[in-house]
């Protein structure tokens, strides 16, 4: 393993961060790993990927355009 271990507390951030819609790379930048580590420790916990603000907004955006242009 290179780096620092992952801890308890880390473990706890990522779900609840995950859980409350965060994306990898804000969870990564939080707890200070790249986006790479907690994407693999995520999908190790079976933890599902979570969505930013700015991800459903552009989602949206997208389904909306979709929906007028059918």
């Amino acid at each position: 393993m290179n780096g620092r271990p992952w801890t308890p507390d880390h473990t706890a951030t990522l779900k609840r961060m995950a859980g409350a819609g965060y994306s990898d790379g804000e969870i990564a930048a939080h707890l200070g790993f790249c986006r790479e580590t907690v994407t693999r420790r995520r999908a190790a916990l079976h933890i599902g990927r979570g969505m930013s603000a700015a991800m459903i907004s552009m989602l949206a955006r997208v389904n909306m355009r979709r929906r007028l242009a059918a």
